[in-house]
């Protein structure tokens, strides 16, 4: 099942987020925190899964109307991944209408929609 297009277009934080339903790959305090964020439908977070393929990028953006901040690189937010781990991540604020700042934000609009609801 997929949520509409509209779903969590009003937002302020949306998540995408790998298979949840292959259970071994996610540790246990990270599925609690997605259950917590998916069960609150009034904490301004959205999150979906891609169930038919791995899911591995690492992206974060943050925009308003003149800038976009774009994070990538090969951290999760976990403790692991920001601590123990050793990770590469990159961060730049661009102008919201470049065509990097343009790119990255398609990239994420179309994965959104190809993502699928979590199953409650």
């Amino acid at each position: 099942m997929r949520r509409s297009q509209a779903y969590a277009a009003d937002v302020p934080v949306r998540m995408v987020v790998g298979n949840l339903y292959l259970g071994d790959e996610i540790d246990k305090t990270t599925a609690k925190l997605l259950w917590r964020f998916i069960q609150d439908k009034d904490n301004g977070i959205a999150v979906k899964t891609v169930k038919d393929r791995r899911l591995h990028t690492k992206l974060y953006l943050g925009y308003n109307e003149k800038e976009t901040s774009i994070l990538f690189g090969s951290s999760n937010i976990s403790y692991a991944g920001l601590i123990e781990n050793i990770e590469l991540n990159t961060i730049e604020t661009v102008p919201y209408d470049s065509k990097r700042a343009t790119l990255f934000r398609e990239w994420f609009e179309n994965l959104w929609q190809i993502a699928d609801k979590i199953d409650e």
